[in-house]
C-alpha cells in the first residue's frame, strides 16, 4: 500500500528512490543487530563449536562436510529438491508479476489492489516464522509437504477469485505458504549435506527458482 500511494501521488521514479534509500538505511542495520558469525555469539557456546556438529549427528543421507559438492548435487533428494524449487518459482513469481493487473481487471482500485497484495506480504512473514518454528517438532520433510499442500490449494482457489473478499482469502493462503519453505529447506540442507557447501547448494536452488 505504501508503494502504491507513492507511485500514485509522486510517480514510480520517486517510489524507486524512496525504497532504494530505505533499503540502504535499514538492511545493513538489521545485519549489524541480528546476524552472527558463530553460535558462540548467539548463545555463549564454546567458540570452537561448529555449526555442523549437530547436523552431522542428525544426518540421514550423507556425512555432512565430507561429501563433495558434485556428489551432493547428484543425490536423488537434491535433484528432487531442484525440481520442487523450479515449480515453486513457476507458480509464485508469475503471481507476483500479475497480481496487481489481475486485481485491477476485477474492478478494484490501485490502493485496494495494493492492500490485497499487502496481505500476501504480511502472511509471508507469518508463515516463515510459524513453519520454521514447528519444523523442529514435526520434521522438515513433513513441514515441507504441508507447505506445498497449502500452496497447491491456494492455486486451485485462485481459479475462483472474482472479488476483493476472494482475492484477500487467496492472498492469505498463498502468502502463508510462499516463503515458509525457506527456513525448513535451509535446515534440511544443513542436516543432510553439512555446511561447507551449503551456500552453493542453496544458491543453485535459488537460481533454479528464479529461472
Amino acid at each position: 500500500p505504501l508503494a502504491a500511494y507513492i507511485i500514485l501521488h509522486f510517480g514510480w521514479r520517486v517510489g524507486w528512490l524512496f525504497f532504494g534509500v530505505a533499503t540502504l538505511a535499514t538492511i545493513p542495520l538489521f545485519f549489524l543487530i541480528l546476524v552472527r558469525n558463530t553460535p558462540s555469539e548467539m548463545d555463549g557456546s564454546p567458540k570452537d563449536s561448529s555449526l555442523n556438529s549437530s547436523h552431522n549427528r542428525k544426518s540421514s543421507v550423507v556425512n555432512g562436510d565430507k561429501i563433495h559438492l558434485i556428489e551432493a548435487v547428484k543425490t536423488r533428494s537434491y535433484l528432487l529438491l531442484i525440481a520442487v524449487f523450479f515449480f515453486c518459482g513457476l507458480t509464485d513469481i508469475p503471481i507476483f508479476t500479475h497480481f496487481i493487473p489481475f486485481a485491477l481487471d476485477l474492478g478494484l482500485s490501485e490502493m485496494v489492489a495494493a492492500s490485497a497484495f499487502g496481505l500476501t506480504s504480511g502472511f509471508m512473514l507469518l508463515g516463515t516464522f510459524f513453519v520454521g518454528g514447528i519444523s523442529g517438532r514435526f520434521g522438515e520433510k513433513n513441514s515441507l509437504q504441508a507447505v506445498y499442500l497449502i500452496r497447491g490449494t491456494s492455486l486451485i482457489l485462485a481459479l475462483f477469485v472474482n472479488d476483493f473478499m476472494s482475492l484477500s482469502a487467496f492472498s492469505v493462503i498463498f502468502g502463508f505458504s510462499t516463503f515458509a519453505m525457506m527456513p525448513v529447506t535451509s535446515t534440511w540442507l544443513a542436516d543432510n549435506y553439512g555446511t561447507v557447501y551449503f551456500a552453493t547448494l542453496w544458491g543453485i536452488l535459488q537460481v533454479v527458482h528464479e529461472i
